[in-house]
C-alpha cells in the first residue's frame, strides 16, 4: 500500500461520512472485534473514570493491570485533550482521601469506646 490509511484527509473524510449517515459510533466499535473487558474501560462516562483513576491511585481498584492501564490512559488522553482537568482528577482522588480518612477514624473510635477489664 504506497497511501497511508490514518492521514489527517482520511480522518476528516471519515468524521464527515459517519455525521452524513448518521452512523453510531458505538456501533461501530461493537463491529470492531474488541474484548469485552477492554470494551468495558472504553464505554465509562467521565465521571466512573475518574472514581477508577481515584482508585488506582489508591492501589485499591479491583481491575486487571490491562483495564487499568486503560483508564489511566484514557485520564491522560482526556488531559492532553482538554476534556478533562487536572482539577477534576484532583478532586476526585481528594473525596476518596477524605472518604477513607473518615472510615479510618471510625474505626479508631469503635475500637477505642471498646473497654479491657482486668
Amino acid at each position: 500500500m504506497s497511501e497511508e490509511l490514518n492521514t489527517k484527509d482520511n480522518l476528516e473524510e471519515i468524521k464527515k461520512s459517519l455525521e452524513d449517515k448518521n452512523l453510531d459510533p458505538g456501533q461501530i466499535a461493537r463491529s470492531l472485534r474488541i474484548a469485552p473487558s477492554k470494551r468495558k474501560i472504553l464505554q465509562l462516562p467521565k465521571d466512573l473514570l475518574l472514581k477508577h483513576n481515584a482508585l488506582i491511585f489508591h492501589k485499591g481498584s479491583t481491575l486487571s493491570s490491562t483495564q487499568r492501564k486503560m483508564i489511566m490512559e484514557r485520564v491522560a488522553y482526556g488531559i492532553n485533550k482538554g476534556t478533562i482537568t487536572t482539577q477534576e482528577v484532583a478532586d476526585e482522588i481528594n473525596k476518596l482521601n477524605a472518604l477513607i480518612q473518615g472510615e479510618l477514624v471510625k474505626q479508631v473510635k469503635n475500637d477505642s469506646s471498646v473497654n479491657i477489664e482486668d
